[in-house]
């Protein structure tokens, strides 16, 4: 299967790796030198030659460590920062469409009716009037509550981690046709600190997201697991699936999800791993440590 592994790095690995470095360089320096060099070398001569040979041998390999991902690292944030701020103009003028095309239409039509009603001549046709204006009224509220729960689902405040994912789950099978099943493990009970539940609760919405955009499939799975102090988030489709590919380029063709995706995990300090082939689905799996 093609692996797409997206990984948030441990400074204290590449800390410690740069110490074995700078200890084993200066070892072999220090028992080389003297065997090499004239024995009436003074000193001083010793220590600058040892300071070089170590500047030469260590300053490749800092690059290497340190450097070169810095710098790969500070392009990608500029990158993630210009494709977040169009991410969320694009999110502010689907929000604003969808005001204007449902909510502004429904309650244009109630305004209408509202004004049918002053002038029915008759109780009976004011009734009849009435009660097509409350349908229209429950529309525009089931309408808000949609738009509500997309932007920040109440749920999830009031009672947990579960059950908003269970509605996120029903809503999205509702709206898309596809069949989702959820699994949890070690959630009955608990609730996690504010920035755990909603980073799982955004990237299992981005993915069925994703899935119900680009993935064209019949059933997802979601699965979320405790194991100790982890948490794991697997959520899987039977869809097209796709080819591995650089990050910058799924960024350059839009697709903001996946990238923003990782930057949730790292800023918790997890993992984000996405499997896919194509013909054979795809699978997301992000590995989040718990916060006390």
């Amino acid at each position: 299967m093609t692996t797409r592994t997206l990984r948030v790095g441990q400074p204290w690995r590449v800390f410690v790796v740069m110490l074995a470095v700078i200890f084993v360089s200066e070892t072999l320096i220090m028992l080389m030198l003297p065997r090499v060099l004239p024995e009436d070398v003074n000193w001083f001569t010793e220590s600058v030659l040892d300071a070089w040979l170590l500047t030469l041998t260590v300053a490749p390999i800092f690059w290497v460590l340190l450097v070169r991902p810095l710098r790969v690292l500070a392009e990608f944030r500029t990158e993630m920062l210009a494709q977040t701020i169009a991410a969320q103009e694009n999110e502010r003028r689907r929000i604003a469409r969808d005001l204007h095309d449902e909510v502004g239409q429904s309650l244009t039509s109630l305004l209408i009716g509202l004004r049918t009603v002053v002038d029915s001549q008759t109780l009976e046709s004011s009734r009849s009037r009435a009660e097509e204006l409350r349908e229209v009224t429950a529309n525009v509220l089931d309408d808000i509550k949609r738009l509500a729960r997309g932007l920040r689902p109440s749920v999830l405040d009031d009672i947990g981690l579960t059950p908003a994912l269970e509605r996120l789950v029903q809503d999205f099978s509702r709206t898309h046709g596809i069949e989702v099943s959820l699994d949890t493990h070690g959630l009955a009970g608990t609730r996690f600190v504010e920035t755990i539940e909603v980073t799982v609760y955004r990237l299992v919405q981005e993915s069925l997201t994703n899935i119900a955009k680009h993935a064209e499939a019949q059933n997802a799975h979601v699965s979320i697991q405790r194991h100790g102090e982890q948490l794991r988030v697997e959520v899987q489709d039977d869809g097209r699936g796709f080819a591995a590919v650089p990050i910058k380029q799924l960024m350059s063709e839009g697709h903001m999800g996946l990238t923003g995706m990782q930057e949730r995990a790292a800023l918790l300090g997890g993992t984000l791993v996405i499997e896919s082939k194509p013909g054979q689905g795809t699978k997301v799996m992000a590995t989040l440590p718990l916060m006390n």
